[in-house]
């Protein structure tokens, strides 16, 4: 009779008791209590962690003896509430679920998270199988995030100016912005949650459109004056930081491009008689590179030249909401996203 094969090493089974290990470690970091609960009787503790009966001021080997004290330890706030959904689970089989507050003898408060499920048993009797974990820090973390955010209101209400905020998307959503926006507008913050009511685009001065349309131009005019007879990545590296520097000047009109030029479309902002110079030179740049052999010829230039300016807007978004303090800083970071944009388009 062949013998079996002799078994290779448990290695599964190693990491299957592992990952137990684990797992448990992790539990008994939160764990609490364990519990069951039926109709008609106290909800019964089975099990107290150490560490959970020094917090609460409780031996852990007199809970068996105490069919009272987890409704003692219910924060009498909770207790009525909590009792009522473990007396409700147990009665209609149903699993339980629930957070709320236990008090220790010196006044601590602990966060509980409570999850339950109903086993019955072959004469049919439903018991309430539960455990409690200690979520108090998540919620200490929640406290302290309501009380940080009612400190910035506080702040932004004494500001004298209006504060807000919105996505990147093409209308620029606003998800928030201050009351003084009415001041200043005559239009309540609410009109422009979402857009529901009117945009930001919508309360800016036709009259300043012209001016932004002349300066973003001139900046272009600026950033082209003075091309380096260098290779093409290194040309276009100048002509961004170019640009960049012209914003870095006036970092209120960066702004104003960034939402009112480029995003938003309509003979009102101008958007192609502000970039259409841009385009052509951009053009011309890529028609030199193309010579050169830095360009494969198919390449189409115009497609090259939005593909390369939405690189650059990008990098001016990312500025704009970095904080940076100068471009310079920037500098390293836009030759790479460049030259990640030009490898493959050269015909070696």
């Amino acid at each position: 009779m062949a013998s079996d094969p002799p078994l290779g090493p448990p290695t599964a089974r190693l990491a299957a008791v592992s990952d137990a290990v684990e797992a448990w470690s992790v539990f008994g970091q939160f764990f609490v209590l364990s519990y069951r609960s039926a109709p008609g009787i106290p909800v019964l503790i089975n099990d107290l962690s150490i560490r959970s009966g020094s917090v609460l001021g409780i031996s852990p080997d007199s809970v068996l003896n105490d069919s009272e004290l987890f409704e003692r330890l219910l924060h009498p706030d909770d207790r009525d509430r909590v009792m009522i959904e473990h007396w409700d689970a147990a009665a209609k089989g149903e699993p339980l679920v629930s957070e709320y507050r236990m008090v220790s003898q010196d006044g601590t408060i602990l966060w509980i998270y409570d999850r339950a499920v109903p086993v019955t048993d072959s004469v049919g009797e439903t018991t309430l199988y539960g455990n409690c974990l200690d979520i108090t820090p998540r919620e200490k973390a929640e406290v302290g995030k309501s009380d940080t955010e009612a400190h910035l209101r506080s702040v932004v209400a004494d500001i004298p100016c209006v504060v807000y905020r919105c996505t990147c998307d093409p209308t620029w959503t606003v998800e928030y912005v201050s009351d003084q926006i009415e001041e200043l507008v005559g239009y309540p913050a609410s009109d422009f949650i979402g857009n529901s009511v009117r945009s930001y685009d919508s309360v800016v001065h036709p009259e300043d459109v012209p001016y932004v349309r002349a300066e973003v131009g001139d900046a272009i005019e600026r950033a082209f004056a003075e091309i380096p007879a260098a290779p093409f990545l290194d040309q276009l590296v100048h002509v961004f930081d170019m640009m960049l520097r012209q914003n870095l000047r006036d970092v209120g009109l960066a702004r104003i491009f960034v939402k009112e030029l480029a995003f938003v479309s309509g003979e009102r902002h101008g958007i192609d008689l502000v970039m259409k110079g841009l385009f052509e030179k951009l053009g011309t740049l890529i028609e030199r590179a193309k010579n050169n052999g830095e360009v494969a010829k198919e390449i189409d230039s115009a497609l090259l030249g939005y593909n390369l300016f939405a690189l650059y807007f990008v990098f001016l978004m990312l500025w704009l909401g970095s904080g940076a303090q100068s471009p310079e800083e920037r500098r390293p970071s836009l030759r790479q996203m460049l030259e990640l944009q030009l490898r493959g388009l050269s015909r070696h």
